[in-house]
């Protein structure tokens, strides 16, 4: 019943919460169960229709939108596929769309020819103000694996 008091179905089957969300964007809520009481939305959906979350796993979005409770659009998962579910998906933010990044794509598209042309890590780390094993990732493409 509170599905239907705090949700809005969208085109893309979707169902909304409506109530109050965090600031993630996931609804929040609290509703008391057995075991507790529930922080998220989504949470209380899946718990609904499919029973307890066992121990150790997250429910996990299969559209996304974090807001969405509908349990067709929900499943289980550990913390690493949960990861890698983002990954997929390219939501992971990565290169210059990371909150920590320093350098810039023509930042490191210059660290890689530079050190094709003789340029040392360290050389290159004092220039672009970041350690020689980030320039070795860089250039090694364990990082930036997006770039040529």
């Amino acid at each position: 019943e509170w599905l239907k008091i705090y949700s809005q179905r969208l085109d893309t089957g979707c169902i909304i919460f409506t109530g109050q969300k965090n600031q993630a964007g996931y609804g929040d809520i609290r509703y008391k169960l057995k075991n507790g009481w529930p922080r998220r939305a989504h949470r209380l959906a899946w718990i609904v229709a499919n029973g307890p979350i066992p121990p150790g796993l997250l429910v996990c979005h299969k559209c996304d939108v974090r807001a969405c409770i509908n349990p067709d659009h929900l499943f289980l998962g550990t913390n690493l596929e949960n990861h890698q579910d983002a990954v997929r998906k390219g939501r992971q933010p990565n290169g210059e769309r990371s909150h920590l990044a320093k350098l810039t794509a023509p930042d490191v598209l210059e660290i890689r020819s530079a050190r094709t042309h003789g340029m040392t890590f360290a050389a290159l780390a004092t220039k672009y103000e970041v350690t020689s094993d980030n320039i070795a990732a860089i250039v090694y493409r364990k990082s930036w694996k997006h770039l040529p």
